[in-house]
C-alpha cells in the first residue's frame, strides 16, 4: 500500500511538473506573440503617425505662408543678388523675411518703391518678374537710365542694403479663360507686367487663353528676357506668339524681324482683331510717347482715361483695352 501511494505521488508530481512547464511555455509563447504583435502595431502606428506628422507639417507650412508686403506702409527688404541681363538692364533680387513668406501680389498688380533722393521722397511703381507663388524673395527687372533717379538709386545699392517697398496695388484681376485671346503691346520696361501675365496664363494648364504680343525696343540687345520668351514660345506654340520690333539694328547685329515703331499694320497682322469684341482683351504698357502713339496716356495712375491713338483708329474700344 505504501509503495502504491508513493508511486501515485510521483506520477502526480510528474503530471504537475509537465502541466506547469506547459503552462509556462504557453505563457511565454503568448507573451512573445503579444509582444511581437504589439511591436508590429507599434511600428505600424509609428509609420502612420510619421506620415500624418509629415502631412500635418506640410499643411502647417502652407498655412504659415505670410504675405510680406504691407499695402499701408513701406517695409525694408534687403538686396540679395544682382544679375546683369543686358548692357543697361539688371535683375535685382530682394529677400523676404523667411522661406515661408510670399509677396502677396496677385496678377495683375504692382508694388511701390520709395527712396529719399536729394532730400526728397521719390516713389516709383514696379512689377516684379518673379511669380506671386515664389517664396523667400522677389525680383525686380530694371533698366538703369543715366538720369533716372530711382533706377540710379537702386543700381547703387550693395548686397545687404535695403529698399523700401509697399504693396500690392491691384491693377486688374485676371480670371483664367475669361477671354479667348489676349493681345499685348510692350515697349522697353513696359514688358514686366506683360511677363507677369504671360507666366500666369502659361503656368496654368487649364487656362486655354491664347496670347499674342508685340514687344518693341531700341535695339536687339535691349530686349529683356528674349531667350526666356523664345523658350516659352517653343514650349507653348499654340498659346503664345511674340513678335519683336526695334528702332534700329546696329552694324554687325543679326536681325530677321521688324524694324521701326509699332504700326497699325503690325497690330493688324499680329494681334487679335478688334471685331472679335468681348472675346479679345488688349494690354498696353511703355514710356509716355509709346502710350500716346498707341492708346493715349493715363490721366492719373488709377484712371484709364479716354482711348485714342492707333488702337482707337483700328476699332478697339475702352472695354477691351487696358493701359498699365
Amino acid at each position: 500500500m505504501q509503495k502504491i501511494f508513493q508511486s501515485t505521488l510521483r506520477t502526480n508530481k510528474t503530471r504537475l511538473a509537465i502541466a506547469t512547464s506547459s503552462l509556462a511555455l504557453g505563457g511565454a509563447t503568448s507573451a512573445y506573440w503579444m509582444s511581437h504583435r504589439g511591436q508590429h502595431y507599434h511600428n505600424s502606428n509609428n509609420l502612420l503617425l510619421s506620415a500624418q506628422d509629415k502631412q500635418g507639417e506640410e499643411q502647417e507650412q502652407e498655412q504659415q505662408l505670410t504675405a510680406a508686403l504691407d499695402p499701408t506702409k513701406f517695409t525694408p527688404f534687403p538686396l540679395q543678388h544682382i544679375d546683369q541681363l543686358t548692357h543697361n538692364v539688371k535683375r535685382y533680387r530682394f529677400a523676404l523675411p523667411s522661406e515661408h513668406h510670399v509677396t502677396g501680389l496677385t496678377v495683375a498688380s504692382c508694388l511701390l518703391v520709395m527712396a529719399n533722393i536729394d532730400g526728397k521722397a521719390e516713389i516709383r511703381p514696379y512689377t516684379p518678374t518673379s511669380t506671386p507663388e515664389e517664396k523667400g524673395y522677389f525680383d525686380l527687372m530694371i533698366k538703369v537710365y543715366p538720369t533716372g533717379k530711382m533706377s540710379q538709386h537702386i543700381d547703387h545699392l550693395k548686397v545687404g542694403d535695403c529698399l523700401l517697398v509697399k504693396g500690392p496695388l491691384l491693377k486688374f484681376k485676371y480670371e483664367p479663360n475669361s477671354k479667348k485671346e489676349l493681345g499685348l503691346i510692350a515697349g522697353g520696361t513696359g514688358f514686366t507686367p506683360m511677363y507677369q501675365l504671360i507666366r500666369k496664363v502659361l503656368d496654368n494648364p487649364d487656362d486655354k487663353t491664347k496670347i499674342s504680343m508685340i514687344y518693341a525696343n531700341v535695339t536687339p540687345d535691349e530686349i529683356m528676357l528674349k531667350s526666356e520668351l523664345d523658350r516659352l514660345q517653343s514650349e507653348h506654340p499654340e498659346r503664345l506668339q511674340v513678335h519683336y520690333t526695334v528702332d534700329r539694328v546696329l552694324d554687325g547685329q543679326s536681325w530677321n524681324q521688324d524694324v521701326g515703331y509699332v504700326t497699325a499694320d503690325m497690330i493688324t497682322k499680329y494681334l487679335p482683331n478688334a471685331t472679335n469684341g468681348e472675346d479679345v482683351w488688349l494690354g498696353v504698357c511703355g514710356p509716355p510717347p509709346f502710350m500716346k502713339l498707341l492708346s493715349g496716356e493715363k490721366p492719373k495712375p488709377t484712371e484709364q482715361g479716354e482711348l485714342s491713338g492707333l488702337l482707337k483708329n483700328l476699332g478697339y474700344t475702352e472695354k477691351n483695352v487696358f493701359k498699365f
